[in-house]
């Protein structure tokens, strides 16, 4: 075979296979060249500017919109607790206009109670004693006059010193106390009165019963019965005759 020969019959380069993909190579970079012209280029990105500032100022706008509404409820919200509030205080108000007596009336309420303290200190159950008189009263004594009495100036001011002792009277035996008690009565014998003074000692708040005289008359003849005897006496009433009752004391504070 003739080079003539060999020339007109080349080796045949080879072909990738029917359908075979080509293999891309990683390292191997793609050029890109851009054909299109600079003024439409920047006109594109000077649009995607303005369509993102367009966006901020949407964004802002309805940003701002919310906290219009919102600082708009806030003040509506309290312009009405404003309102609430202006109308609570014309009503107090009111109410002080109607009550402002009350402090007057409060101040001479406690002054009527002080007064009213001083005047019962020397407060004494007689309807008590009557009744405690009736119940030590023995079978064969009776009682012909009884007498009540207390010192005017016991519990009162600086005079409460000197009222129990004056009280007391001149005996100076007898104990002192806030006031007296006389009595006058009959028995059937001398031993009844003396059980009559035991009794009178048992009462809450008698003290220093004390015998005056006790005498008796002779019988007439022919009288078969002894005519009774006739007594007298006093007693002291100490604190304990006191009612001390709640409804005249001041409350603390």
């Amino acid at each position: 075979m003739s080079a003539e020969t060999s020339m007109q019959h080349p080796v045949a380069e080879q072909q990738p296979a029917p359908g075979a993909r080509p293999i891309p190579v990683a390292w191997a970079p793609v050029a890109r060249v851009e054909l299109l012209p600079v003024e439409i280029v920047l006109n594109r990105q000077f649009r995607r500017t303005k369509q993102y500032l367009a966006a901020g100022v949407v964004l802002t706008a309805l940003l701002a919109g919310a906290a219009t509404v919102w600082m708009q409820t806030r003040v509506e919200k309290a312009e009405n607790d404003l309102a609430a509030v202006q109308l609570e205080t014309s009503r107090l108000k009111d109410e002080q206009a109607r009550y402002a007596e009350i402090p007057l009336i409060l101040a001479q309420v406690d002054t009527a109670e002080r007064i009213r303290e001083q005047a019962m200190a020397s407060d004494l159950p007689w309807y008590r004693y009557l009744n405690d008189l009736a119940i030590a009263l023995p079978s064969q004594v009776w009682l012909t006059k009884v007498t009540g009495s207390v010192s005017p100036s016991y519990g009162v001011g600086a005079a409460a010193a000197a009222g129990p002792a004056s009280a007391a009277g001149a005996d100076p035996l007898s104990p002192a106390g806030l006031g007296e008690m006389t009595f006058e009565g009959k028995s059937i014998r001398y031993p009844d009165v003396a059980t009559w003074l035991d009794a009178l000692e048992g009462i809450r708040g008698v003290d220093g019963a004390t015998l005056e005289q006790a005498t008796q008359a002779k019988s007439k003849p022919g009288e078969e019965e002894l005519p009774p005897v006739e007594f007298s006496g006093n007693a002291s009433f100490t604190d304990d005759a006191l009612s001390h009752s709640p409804r005249y004391a001041r409350k603390a504070g």
